[in-house]
């Protein structure tokens, strides 16, 4: 890819980019300067209620190769690997809740969905550190209480905005 658009002129750039954010380069600065001592564990959601409500469009999302793993989960997977490191053994439990839904965003309001892939999936990571984080990601859920990110390390613990996005506020105590 880089000889090529090398040859054509072009750029390559890639998703998700967001860990280099400000709020989340805060994060790995409190890591780097010993300020959270060694993570040892943390927690992720990913919840919503599904594309179905504003997209205009959201059949791919309820696909093989979607949902909300494959869709939001690279930008929380890819930041907890720039945080803590490497993983080394995952499992997690699948379920698809419901498998039909109803759009309501326009301009297709009404009209049914099969659903042919889980919408919620519940993961648990150990990195190579040892530490060990839990993913919770669901769009069956309507409202939920949860941080995005929770890290947990020896000396304190940091709440992080949504890596989806590049800032947010970040709370450390």
């Amino acid at each position: 890819l880089k000889k090529l658009a090398e040859r054509d002129g072009l750029r390559i750039g890639s998703a998700p980019d967001t860990f280099l954010g400000g709020a989340h380069q805060l994060v790995r600065n409190l890591i780097d300067t010993g300020k959270l001592g060694k993570i040892t564990s943390g927690t992720c959601h990913v919840m919503s209620h599904g594309m179905e409500h504003w997209h205009p469009n959201p059949d791919f999302f309820f696909q093989p190769g979607a949902g909300p793993v494959l869709d939001i989960g690279p930008y929380y997977i890819t930041n907890l690997i720039q945080l803590i490191g490497p993983v080394k053994q995952v499992a997690a439990f699948a379920s698809i809740p419901t498998t039909e839904r109803t759009i309501s965003s326009k301009p297709r309001a009404g009209e049914k969905i099969l659903v042919a892939t889980p919408t919620t999936i519940h993961g648990l990571m150990e990195f190579e550190n040892g530490a060990v984080v839990t993913l919770n990601t669901s769009w069956d859920v309507w409202s939920h209480g949860h941080a995005p990110m929770e890290l947990y390390g020896e000396l304190g613990t940091v709440f992080l905005p949504d890596p989806n996005f590049f800032g947010g506020d970040v709370r450390f105590t």
